[in-house]
């Protein structure tokens, strides 16, 4: 009696996987040939300036920039079910697949939920809240630092009483997620606190954040730009603050941060192309490259509850 349930949920699972990866693959196929100038030309473009040696370094920094998301995931679910860095990384990357075709990374939610039982999922919905709140505090903390750093250069657009208004507003939001962070969600979070383990995630999610940063900084630097990196990584900084603030779907990833980056940069005289590049090959190695992973995990990845 139970095997018809049971086939019925195993066949049922194959047809979303299919459908999801299906739904993920025409995105990116889209998205690459969508403003073939600017994407598809930008990354043809940006590899010329790559030799071996830093193609690698590329590589390994993009993977270990969603090794320490996956450490991040795997530290945060350790109390609901322990889970193997190999188990973190494929449920990370298979969040990241369906985030490709769902507004404001909603389908990361369901994925990783998908891999627990029914009376876990609250609580990991929680977890991964808590996960994506800690990767967006680092983006404010990181931003208005940047900000700090080349106001002098954004005075002709913003006054002085403004940047003291958008710093006053970065500290509410900071400090508004400090007390979310220590406050209950939904009774589940059970007077989980700003201590050493969340100490811990903070510090994954600022490692994390300044893996991708320093990566857009050498991909912005191989493409021939004089800039110190002292200057273009507070202007990336300052780009992911400013695109933070655009829900958008993550395919247009790179269209939202070339954008606010090509701006940028512009203001210290830096033209287009090289932003560009820079921006297309960051959303090749670290948003098109895991997400096709994460689509081959979802095809073959079964949860280790059924």
């Amino acid at each position: 009696m139970n095997a018809l349930p049971y086939k019925s949920k195993q066949y049922g699972l194959i047809v979303l996987k299919l459908l999801l990866l299906g739904l993920t693959l025409y995105y990116i196929q889209d998205r690459l040939t969508d403003q073939t100038a600017n994407t598809t030309n930008g990354i043809l473009m940006g590899f010329r300036a790559i030799d071996l040696p830093f193609l690698m370094i590329i590589i390994l920094m993009a993977s270990l920039n969603w090794w320490l998301e996956s450490l991040k995931w795997k530290f945060l679910v350790s109390g609901i079910r322990p889970i193997g860095m190999v188990e973190a990384v494929k449920q990370t990357l298979s969040g990241l697949t369906l985030s490709m075709a769902t507004p404001a990374r909603i389908g990361d939610f369901g994925v990783k939920a998908a891999y627990f039982p029914k009376l876990e999922r609250r609580s990991i919905l929680v977890k991964n809240t808590i996960a994506h709140g800690a990767q967006l505090m680092t983006t404010f903390i990181f931003g208005a630092i940047g900000l700090y750093m080349i106001s002098h250069i954004l005075k002709p657009y913003l006054d002085l009483a403004s940047l003291w208004v958008l710093a006053v507003l970065l500290a509410l939001v900071t400090l508004g997620g400090y007390l979310f962070w220590r406050s209950r969600i939904s009774g589940r979070l059970q007077q989980w606190k700003m201590s050493r383990s969340g100490l811990r995630i903070l510090g994954l999610s600022m490692g994390r954040y300044l893996c991708f940063s320093l990566m857009f900084a050498l991909l912005i630097d191989l493409q021939g730009v004089e800039l110190s990196w002292t200057l273009s990584l507070p202007l990336i900084w300052v780009t992911y603050l400013l695109s933070s603030a655009i829900p958008s779907f993550l395919f247009l990833d790179v269209a939202i941060k070339g954008g606010v980056a090509v701006w940028l940069f512009s203001l210290v005289g830096i033209s287009a192309w090289p932003v560009i590049c820079a921006a297309s090959l960051m959303w090749l190695f670290n948003m098109i490259i895991p997400a096709l992973f994460g689509a081959w995990f979802s095809l073959h990845y079964r949860p280790s509850y059924l």
